[in-house]
């Protein structure tokens, strides 16, 4: 939770939860090449509310299998594009 300490900004409410499951990082190139995560994260700003949760696999070579709210997703960790 965010509260402002000056002016009369509005509150933030947020949470980030997150399990990680068996990851491995390879040290020689700094890059997670397998295990799991699951998420969950909710939150009510003045910009909007969300809910969200999902699972992450990571599958080596910079990308990740990314499931939010049923949707799934493909990410390169390094460069950031979504397929």
């Amino acid at each position: 939770n965010v509260q402002q300490k000056t002016g009369s900004k509005a509150t933030d409410a947020e949470t980030f939860d997150y399990a990680f499951t068996n990851v491995k990082v390879d040290p020689s190139v700094g890059d997670i090449v397998s295990g799991s995560a699951t998420f969950a994260t909710k939150g009510a700003t003045p910009s909007g509310t969300w809910n969200y949760s999902g699972t992450i696999t990571f599958l080596g070579n910079h990308q990740a299998k990314i499931v939010i709210n049923g949707t799934t997703y493909t990410v390169d960790l390094q460069t950031g594009t979504v397929s």
